[in-house]
């Protein structure tokens, strides 16, 4: 048997495997392009009380994305949040393509996540956000030339 043939038959149950559908394949609309995250713009609000951060530095995003990642929203509340009073939160991750993830925090209990469905957090770890904003300075306030948009992987 000549090598070109001893390849082709080696070949062949990979390529009939491809053509079956064993393996994945991505069509063109399930590709994304790649982006960033360069803004994160906090509205807060407590009755009278609201305030607005915008955040461009690479560590304020990141302590921010953080807090996203270690909050963990979990099951539907049986009351309506929309009753709840208290610290409101609403955090817009803003992307380099133009597109914005919208995260909104409520009464330290409730998140939902680009206006979908409300879900229960730890009012404990909810906490947290609020300590992390009183420490934290909005980034446009610290400079005058301006933010410098950061380059930053979103992880969310």
């Amino acid at each position: 048997m000549g090598l070109w043939k001893k390849i082709c038959f080696c070949s062949l149950p990979l390529v009939l495997l491809s053509l079956s559908g064993c393996c994945r394949v991505l069509l063109q609309k399930d590709l994304r392009p790649y982006r960033i995250i360069t803004q994160v713009s906090v509205v807060y609000e407590n009755g009278a009380l609201s305030a607005q951060r915008d955040f461009y530095r690479e560590e304020s995003i990141r302590h921010i994305l953080d807090y996203l990642r270690y909050v963990d929203p979990y099951g539907i509340p049986r009351e309506d949040p929309e009753l709840a009073t208290g610290r409101c939160y609403s955090i817009t991750l803003i992307y380099s393509d133009g597109s914005q993830r919208l995260y909104e925090q409520r009464a330290d209990q409730y998140m939902r996540i680009d206006g979908g469905d409300w879900m229960r957090i730890e009012p404990q770890k909810a906490l947290y956000l609020s300590g992390l904003f009183s420490m934290m300075p909005s980034d446009a306030s610290i400079t005058d030339a301006g933010p410098v948009p950061p380059l930053i992987r979103p992880q969310i």
